[in-house]
């Protein structure tokens, strides 16, 4: 996979897991306010809310109830107290049970307390629950402080014509917890209201008025009434739901409704900003460190330090002591192995060039030494024949001037290899081409090569092909790379060494010309430079020979004609040379 698309991968599944982590922290704080708001209404409503259930959680063991001593805890916040009534109306269990509050009940005696019938100084709450065979009533009771505030709406408001008149410090307690209050007549109409809502009724039954007070669930809230003998009116004192009536004045309730979400937002913001640091700082580890990484590396590479970077243990940064890539570094593993090829192609280049350096010096050195000793042969016997004091014999002449004709054909050669060698490295040299039958070329190029006095005695063969073979060349070029190839052979190896030369096609249309010896051979550092400039694999002595510029030579004409050459050897077993063009 590319590094492109392990990169679009990568960043959107970071992207989902960023989503997915947000969804659920946003789903957790809604959560966690929902809880805290229920938790908040649940007070505000406590015995609706919570007394079910201990109702649910009551335990009998060993004859004796057994009560959650968690919502017992609650019932003591609350102010309020319990009691567990059996089938024949007697107390089994009490809870903070004020002493007014009796321990026994006739049958009809709860029933009036409960539906107000009877006077009670208490607001009653009944649950009823069959456990381990038997029927326990459970009541919770709590200061009535609706039937007070009532009574102190009754004793500080008047009725006007103009309605109700409430004293200024009570309108505004009454204000904020959303109570209203109206005054009935012995008929049930109103004849007077406070800070009442629009659309609530203006007469009630007292079947009406029994529903609201038992069952105030089925209404817009609860009511707490009271009868004024003195001026026999009706007053009705309305709750909204969720108001507390045991504390009623008590303004927390909002505010802490508003604490809780304020707390869920500053929670959910912190947790937010702890999170984006955290994957900011994982982040930056992850993508950012082998980016900087590779800027380092490119660094190091322009100071021409041609190895990656190392930890302090001197291991490389990007991989494990295993040598595998580290998990961070894994999504530029394309980008790590260019930069890694680069390396050892630049530290590669540097090693060539350096040895290339050292063997053009030592190649002009040797040139140099080439040039000279010849030129101080032609220029001794200059000075003999140029010398007054002796008179050479026509002989002795003859001989001087062959000798100087063959130094100076020597210094030639060697000038024409040097201008060859940089006319072809610059493509400077056309080629004038030309079909040509390969078999009866190179045979020829083969026997005159041969009958080169300077390679008298040498075992040369050539085989061709069976049928004929043309192939378009440059006559004079061509016969350099065969004369520079045998030369190479024979030069660079011990008297009597055989050489075959062998023209040979291959299945398709392509045919190669082998140059094969059985020499002493060379090792795989001196055939890999074989074909460089300046290279001359091992002295010789043998006239002098050897520029360091046939191989070179070779190889570039034998590209000009559009092959390739390769060679095989090995010490002691030969060199073979094999040069391939495709013949369409």
């Amino acid at each position: 996979m590319s590094f492109k698309k392990r990169f679009i991968i990568q960043t959107l599944v970071l992207l989902f897991i960023i989503v997915v982590l947000l969804l659920l922290l946003i789903g957790s704080t809604v959560f966690v306010a929902l809880m805290k708001t229920g938790e908040i209404e649940r007070d505000r409503d406590f015995a609706e809310a919570v007394l079910p259930y201990m109702s649910n959680s009551v335990q009998v063991e060993n004859g004796e109830l057994i009560l959650d001593d968690k919502l017992l805890g609650k019932v003591k916040e609350y102010g309020g107290w319990l009691q567990a009534i059996n089938e024949r109306g007697e107390a089994i269990y009490s809870f903070r049970t004020p002493p007014d509050v009796p321990d026994r009940y006739n049958p009809g005696e709860l029933t009036a307390f409960w539906t107000g019938a009877r006077p009670f100084p208490y607001l009653l709450y009944v649950f009823i629950e069959v456990k381990d065979g038997q029927q326990i009533t459970l009541l919770y009771g709590f200061k009535d402080n609706a039937r007070e505030m009532t009574d102190r709406i009754r004793e500080a408001a008047a009725v006007t014509n103009d309605g109700i008149d409430m004293p200024e410090n009570v309108a505004a307690e009454l204000k904020r917890k959303g109570i209203w209050a109206q005054a009935l007549d012995e008929r049930g109409e109103e004849i007077a209201s406070w800070n009442k809502p629009n659309g609530e009724p203006a007469q009630y039954s007292a079947q009406e008025l029994i529903l609201r007070t038992q069952y105030p669930e089925r209404y817009t809230g609860r009511i707490a009434s009271l009868y004024d003998e003195r001026t026999n009116l009706t007053w009705i004192v309305h709750f909204p739901h969720g108001t507390d009536i045991r504390q009623i004045g008590d303004t927390m309730t909002i505010r802490e409704i508003i604490q809780v979400l304020l707390l869920s937002f500053l929670g959910f913001a912190l947790i937010v900003l702890v999170l984006l640091f955290l994957f900011a700082f994982w982040y930056g580890h992850r993508f950012g460190s082998p980016i900087l990484h590779m800027y380092d590396w490119l660094h190091h590479l322009a100071q021409g330090e041609y190895a990656e970077p190392k930890d302090r243990h001197g291991h490389p940064r990007s991989k494990t002591r295993a040598g595998k890539l580290r998990r961070r570094f894994r999504l530029y593993t394309d980008m790590i192995a260019s930069f890694a090829h680069l390396t050892e192609t630049l530290r590669s280049n540097e090693e060539m060039r350096n040895q290339l350096e050292r063997a053009r010096e030592e190649w002009i050195a040797g040139v140099s030494h080439d040039l000279k000793t010849p030129l101080s042969s032609i220029m001794g016997y200059a000075h003999m024949l140029e010398s007054e004091s002796y008179e050479w014999t026509q002989a002795e002449v003859r001989e001087f001037a062959g000798v100087m004709k063959e130094k100076s054909q020597y210094m030639h050669e060697l000038i024409e290899d040097l201008n060859a060698t940089y006319r072809l490295k610059n493509d400077a040299h056309m080629l004038s081409r030309e079909a040509t039958e390969m078999n009866g070329y190179i045979d020829r190029a083969v026997k005159q090569f041969a009958d080169d006095p300077q390679f008298a005695g040498a075992h040369i063969d050539f085989r061709g092909t069976s049928d004929s073979l043309y192939f378009p060349i440059d006559p004079v070029w061509f016969r350099r790379i065969i004369d520079n190839l045998l030369a190479n052979a024979l030069l660079h190896n011990p008297d009597g060494t055989n050489v075959r030369v062998s023209l040979e096609t291959g299945e398709s249309s392509g045919f190669s010309i082998r140059f094969q010896d059985d020499g002493v051979g060379m090792d795989e550092a001196t055939a890999a430079r074989l074909f460089d400039r300046y290279f001359r694999g091992t002295n010789t002595e043998r006239g002098g020979k050897g520029s360091g510029l046939g191989m070179a030579i070779s190889r570039q004409l034998v590209l000009l004609h559009g092959g390739s050459i390769q060679v095989r050897s090995a010490p002691q077993q030969g060199t073979t040379i094999v040069i391939s063009f495709d013949h369409r």
